[in-house]
């Protein structure tokens, strides 16, 4: 291999221009490259286990529910795949209620009475119970990093509609969700209202309450004087004191009935029956209202198709909702892992900008030189190009663990022109090498150390390119990422770097020889006694 290298590098060494150009060819490259690539937030894993929500109608009784749910909990069982499930009614965290249950399934093990993915099991399990009358059953993975899922938990993901006036937002709400569920690359699309429960609303004859002088504050005093808590007295005693509470309808429960036999006073004193100024019109209601500092928000909910990764699913919600010409007075914006999502892709550039000027202040300080960290960093665009290589070829995701790879690449692979620069200024200056037999020396000298040591980072990032145990998912492009980084960087900054390092070098001398001929042309004066 040393005889070999030595051959390609005398060539690399007499072209060290065109080898020069290498760096800003491969930083074009990756720029391309980044622009094929699928961008998620972080890799989503097969844990073995899912967490289900099922959800009936508003109206459902207790004893039907639990019937529903036997149902839903048998068919989930019934899966070759599932090794235990529990089952339990009422909700839990944000949403809870009669009508909803939970189901926690854990699965066999891959391998070990499981052979396909645990997205496939989901997607089987939804199949079969697709077409149970009276509930619907919602799935989601469980992932190691959670907390960025719906407030409900419902799906895995999750964008709002925020704006002051909730009457708007529960008007367009639906309307952005059935044109999401015409696309493809979204599953399990739900809202709020699609278990909402059943509203009366009381509706007021302006015109009639104005001409039998009824004003709209008399209407809202007696309903609240009716189905409120006012206090109209306190009653004091020798320890207590007692609030008296109004109430017209002591020891029943308020219902429809109960609103027509309500009158209003009118202007003159007379009593006029509540029902001759209204009217009842039944509707739907949200079950609860979430709210992101103090606006009211209404969340769509929904899971990604197999495949599609949440850099493609951005752009296409946010294009359904220009074609929608919202109100200006709503905002639409992705919640959860999708706000995540947006804060990362608008910082990981600045990142990954600000990790290399680091890196060139120090290299920068440590040469007492503006030209040698150039050298040094010439090797990360080779780097960049692989990782972004292999994870095409992986179908892999940039994401926030892939990021982080890229940053320790930025570490990782400089460590070759360091240990050859470092050689080549001490024979330079100590040995009193010319350049081009400094670096060249500094090249075959090194090259056992730096083939030892990327092979020792490519071998240790190797088990986490493969992906053993559970939950390995997560680990992969970190893996996958660094070992295409170290190989293309390994394979081209050998010849690269010691002909960039020949081009400064000589850049350099023909400076100081610039400088040594103005001052011999141009003596200075001696000195007047």
């Amino acid at each position: 291999m040393l005889r070999n290298y030595a051959r390609v590098l005398d060539w690399s060494l007499r072209h060290p221009r065109t080898m020069s150009l290498q760096p800003v060819l491969l930083v074009l490259i990756t720029i391309w490259l980044s622009t094929m690539l699928k961008f998620g937030f972080v890799p989503e894993q097969d844990t073995g286990m899912i967490s289900g929500t099922t959800v009936a109608s508003a109206s459902i009784s207790y004893e039907s529910m639990v019937q529903l749910q036997r149902k839903v909990a048998d068919i989930v069982a019934a899966d070759p795949a599932v090794a235990s499930l529990g089952s339990s009614l009422g909700g839990t965290g944000f949403r809870s209620g009669s009508n909803r249950g939970s189901l926690y399934i854990n699965l066999k093990p891959l391998g070990e009475g499981r052979d396909v993915a645990t997205s496939k099991v989901m997607r089987r399990i939804a199949e079969k119970t697709a077409n149970l009358p009276g509930i619907q059953l919602r799935l989601r993975p469980v992932q190691d990093i959670g907390g960025g899922g719906p407030r409900g938990g419902d799906a895995s993901y999750s964008y709002s509609l925020k704006g002051s006036n909730y009457d708007e937002l529960v008007a367009w709400g639906p309307r952005l969700a059935a044109e999401l569920r015409k696309l493809p690359q979204f599953t399990n699309v739900s809202t709020e209202l699609d278990e909402g429960g059943v509203a009366q609303n009381l509706v007021i004859d302006r015109d009639i309450a104005a001409r039998l002088g009824v004003s709209i504050g008399a209407i809202d005093s007696s309903l609240y004087n009716a189905f409120g808590e006012r206090q109209i007295s306190t009653i004091y005693s020798d320890m207590n004191q007692y609030r008296v509470v109004l109430n017209a309808v002591t020891g029943l429960n308020p219902g429809l009935d109960t609103l027509s036999a309500l009158h209003v006073r009118a202007n003159n004193g007379a009593m006029v029956p509540l029902s001759a100024l209204t009217r009842i019109e039944a509707g739907i209601a949200p079950l609860s209202v979430s709210h992101d500092f103090q606006f009211p928000v209404f969340d769509i909910n929904f899971n990604l198709a197999e495949g599609v990764s949440m850099g493609e699913a951005v752009p296409l919600i946010k294009q359904t909702v220009f074609n929608m010409r919202m109100p200006g007075s709503i905002t639409a914006e992705g919640s959860g892992n999708f706000r995540r999502f947006e804060q990362q892709q608008s910082g990981q550039n600045l990142l990954i900008l600000f990790a290399i000027i680091a890196v060139y202040l120090v290299l920068g300080i440590l040469y007492e030189s503006l030209i040698h960290p150039v050298t040094i960093l010439s090797t990360l665009p080779a780097a960049g190009v692989g990782a972004l290589l292999a994870m095409l070829v992986t179908d892999t995701e940039l994401s926030v663990v892939s990021v982080i790879a890229i940053v320790l690449l930025i570490g990782i692979v400089k460590k070759n022109a360091i240990m050859m620069i470092d050689f080549a200024l001490h024979a330079e200056r100590d040995g009193g090498l010319t350049p081009i037999e400094a670096i060249r020396e500094a090249c075959l000298v090194r090259f056992r150390p730096i083939m030892m040591t990327s092979m020792v980072a490519i071998l240790g990032a190797l088990p986490l390119a493969i992906g053993f145990g559970i939950g390995s998912e997560m680990r992969q492009p970190l893996g996958i990422a660094m070992i295409g980084g170290l190989l293309v960087s390994q394979s081209l900054t050998l010849f690269s770097t010691p002909a960039l390092y020949l081009v400064f070098a000589r850049f350099a001398q023909r400076r100081r020889e610039r400088k040594a001929a103005r001052r011999s042309a141009h003596p200075l004066a001696a000195p007047s006694v």
